[in-house]
C-alpha cells in the first residue's frame, strides 16, 4: 500500500478505534478538519480544498492525516484522488471523525438543554 506501513498501521487503528467510538474527535477552526489527543500526540484528519482545479471528476483536493507530537516533528501523509484506494481510506476516517465531532457536539447541546430545562 502507497501511505506506508506505519501510517497505514495508523489509519487503520484510528479508523477501527472511531467506529468502536473510543476515539473522539473534535472540530477544528480549519473547515473539513477535525483533530484526537491520544497520548501525547495531536492527530488531525481533513480535507483540502481544491477550489481552483475543482471538476467533476476530482471537487476536491487530497485528504491528510497530520500527527503533531507534543513539542516534537511533524509528521504528514496525504492522497489526491488520483489514488483512490489511498484517498478513499483518509476519506473514510475523515467522515467517521466528522461523525463523531457532531456526535460530540450534538451530546452537548443535548445535556445542556436538560440541565437548563431542570431549572425551576
Amino acid at each position: 500500500m502507497a501511505l506506508g506501513g506505519q501510517f497505514d498501521a495508523v489509519i487503520k487503528r484510528l479508523t477501527d478505534l472511531t467506529r468502536a467510538d473510543k476515539v473522539v474527535w473534535q472540530e477544528t477552526a480549519s473547515t473539513d478538519t477535525f483533530l484526537t489527543v491520544i497520548g501525547k500526540s495531536v492527530v488531525t484528519v481533513g480535507q483540502h480544498r481544491n477550489l481552483a482545479g475543482a471538476s467533476k471528476e476530482t471537487p476536491f483536493g487530497a485528504c491528510f492525516v497530520r500527527i503533531h507530537d507534543t513539542g516534537q516533528a511533524e509528521a504528514e501523509v496525504s492522497a489526491p484522488e488520483g489514488r483512490a484506494e489511498d484517498w478513499t481510506r483518509i476519506k473514510t476516517l475523515l467522515d467517521l471523525a466528522r461523525q463523531s465531532a457532531t456526535t460530540q457536539a450534538n451530546k452537548v447541546v443535548s445535556d445542556l438543554l436538560s440541565t437548563l430545562e431542570a431549572i425551576r
